[in-house]
């Protein structure tokens, strides 16, 4: 037998599926290897990613980019020549801050670092060749943090010189020797320091007497004697007991006093404070001159002239006692009535509909016990325990705690009775007329009808009959079925015939069709089955009907086949049979015999023994099973193909 042939699964590497535990798989475009395992796939390797060595290179690992970028590649290689075998060790971790450099400990463990000062080698380098200028670069530590950053020799200048704003702190600045400036101030040798004038701001507390004119602001406190003229704005607080020497003072453009103002003299003018305003408005409000003391002159009768405004409202008050009053009075119906003071305004009510009272200055409306209507009631809702006839006889009473309504005597409904939520009516009752009226049924009866005289009352009649009755079963003593025997068609859920029956002509069931007896024969020459299903082996119960069996069984049930393959006579027949294998306790299988025997073991039970096992001729085989429906055994042009198996090689050992 030729040696078979395996190859892995393949495809392009976009078509790449899940591999099982132990499956290769190999794409042919990038030519990788892929091994299937409990967390995916996982990739073995492939020769584009890493240069074997030569007799002159060595060897490399390639780092290859994104495939959607292209095919280019970092490297990393061995020399050609190694003078021993080297090892480097990998950082644990990352950098612990940006700017670190990966360094060796001299024994090929790596590391992540800052570049020591002690390690930069200076001496070797090239001198400037030239003075320092203010673009010069240096580089300093920020704030001692360790964070490097650079400078120019201008910042440097700026801050040692303090030109710059901010720049350094000196203990002492001696200058031509006699002069030093410190953080006492300048000393010049006992020397006084004179100036024809400073130019500029003075910052800082003068301390001693100023002797000359002062022009500018001074901002900060001033202690001691001022003598001469103040030019300028002043801010802040001039704090004396008194201020003799202030002879004048010019425009103020505000002026806040905490006390009380004392003013020997006259104020001129009323606007100095909102105070003027108020007494402007007070005028224009009373009608009257500044400083007037009454009211002046009335035109009328009531307010008497040179009235205060006291005066003036006691006049009204006093005007306005016993002054008549006069209004109009009108309702429903009649003619609008003049009410005029001295009158009685009177509410009279109608007997038996509505009743008047008055208590007290309160006027009250109310029902009598007996309320007559003459004419028409329109009211949203009524509420009453009873309605009864005029003469006192009852009628209709609803009850309080369920609502229901009884009517003690009959009810007539002229027009149409509908009840929503169903009716019951109980004795004896008669509905419609049999020649003139027509009841209609649509609801679906909840009941047995039950015919008071037994066998006297028909469904029915030779004139009216039912067209179409759906009845599960009839049951009488005497059934007659009229039409049976002469229309082409019966139809019932089920047709029993006890004795023997012949049927001559074709016969169509449409419904099931048992038939019991222990061996049914079937003479024809073509029997067509249309239903796709055919079931053997199902057990009978006592009513008749069919089901699986319920127990064990030990009959192999199946369809069986009679050959010759000799011929000369019947005794050289035998049996070919599909059929299930079972047995209690052991595999259950589908059976395929050339030969076999069947033995009867019970009423409608056999068993098939075999005596040859025959061999299946297929094209193709096909398998359904807890692992899906897939072909096993197929064929590719002249190659037979075994497909969607899994070959176990077994366990490492």
């Amino acid at each position: 037998m030729a040696a078979p042939t395996l190859k892995f699964k393949r495809g392009a590497l976009a078509d790449l599926p899940s591999l099982a535990v132990g499956e290769p798989g190999f794409t042919t475009d990038r030519h990788q290897l892929y091994v299937g395992s409990d967390a995916g796939n996982q990739f073995i390797g492939a020769g584009e990613f890493w240069t074997l060595n030569t007799t002159t290179a060595g060897s490399g690992v390639k780092f290859l980019e994104g495939t959607n970028n292209g095919t280019n590649y970092v490297e990393l290689k061995a020399p050609g020549t190694v003078a021993s075998n080297l090892s480097f060790q990998l950082p644990g971790t990352d950098a612990s801050a940006s700017g670190q450099v990966l360094q060796s400990n001299a024994s090929g463990v790596l590391s992540f670092g800052d570049v020591n000062v002690a390690n930069i080698d200076i001496d070797g380098a090239t001198d400037i060749g030239a003075a320092i200028v203010d673009g010069d670069l240096f580089i300093v530590d920020d704030g001692a943090t360790g964070t490097n950053r650079k400078t120019t020799a201008s910042r440097i200048k700026s801050y040692v010189l303090g030109g710059g704003g901010g720049g350094s702190t000196f203990e002492s600045v001696v200058v031509g020797g006699a002069v030093t400036i410190s953080s006492g101030g300048i000393v010049a040798a006992g020397l006084a320091v004179t100036a024809g004038s400073f130019v500029g701001n003075l910052t800082g507390n003068v301390t001693g007497n100023v002797t000359g004119n002062l022009t500018g602001d001074v901002t900060g406190d001033v202690t001691g004697d001022v003598t001469g003229n103040v030019t300028g704005n002043l801010t802040g607080t001039v704090q004396t007991a008194a201020q003799p020497n202030i002879t004048s003072v010019g425009t103020l453009t505000s002026l806040d006093v905490s006390g009380n103002i004392t003013v020997a003299g006259n104020v001129d003018g009323r606007d100095i404070a909102d105070d003027g305003a108020a007494i402007d408005n007070l005028v224009t409000l009373s009608g009257v001159a500044k400083d007037s003391t009454n009211l002046g002159t009335f035109t009328g009768s009531i307010i008497a002239d040179n009235e205060t405004i006291k005066g003036a409202l006691q006049d009204l008050e006093d005007s306005l006692t016993g002054v008549a009053v006069t209004f109009n009075v009108a309702a429903d119906s009649g003619t609008t009535d003049l009410f005029q003071t001295g009158q009685t305004l009177r509410f009279s009510g109608t007997a038996g509909e509505v009743e008047t009272a008055v208590t007290d200055n309160t006027v009250t409306f109310g029902l009598p016990a007996t309320v007559n209507i003459t004419t028409e009631l329109d009211v949203p809702t009524v509420e009453t325990g009873a309605i009864q006839a005029k003469d006192g006889t009852a009628a209709i009473t609803l009850a309080d705690s369920t609502g229901k309504v009884t009517v003690s005597t009959d009810l007539e409904s002229q027009g149409t009775f509908t009840a929503t939520n169903g009716a019951a009516f109980q004795g004896n009752t008669d509905i419609g007329d049999a020649n003139t009226d027509t009841l209609t049924v649509t609801a679906r009866i909840d009941s047995n009808l039950i015919p008071t005289p037994d066998a006297t009352r028909n469904l029915g009649n030779s004139s009216f009959a039912w067209s179409q009755g759906h009845i599960d079963h009839i049951t009488g003593v005497t059934n007659t079925i009229t039409g049976v025997s002469t229309a082409g068609t019966f139809k019932g859920t089920t047709l029993e015939v006890s004795n023997n029956g012949t049927f001559g002509g074709n016969v169509t069931i449409s419904g099931n069709l048992s038939v019991g007896g222990s061996v049914t024969n079937v003479d024809i020459e073509d029997l067509r089955v249309v239903s796709p299903v055919i079931e053997l082996g199902l057990q009978r119960l006592a009513d008749g009907s069919l089901q699986p069996p319920a127990a064990v069984t030990t009959k192999n049930s199946g369809i069986t086949m009679y050959y010759n393959h000799v011929g000369i006579n019947s005794t050289n027949a035998k049996i070919a049979a599909m059929f299930a294998k079972v047995a209690e306790g052991q595999d259950m299988r589908i059976g395929f015999a050339t030969d076999v025997v069947i033995t009867t073991v019970g009423a409608g039970d056999s068993v098939a023994s075999v005596n040859a096992w025959a061999v299946i001729e297929a094209k193709g085989l096909w398998i359904n099973d807890q692992a899906g429906t897939s072909q096993v055994i197929g064929y590719s042009g002249a190659t037979r193909v075994l497909e969607n198996i899994t070959v176990d090689g077994g366990a490492f050992t």
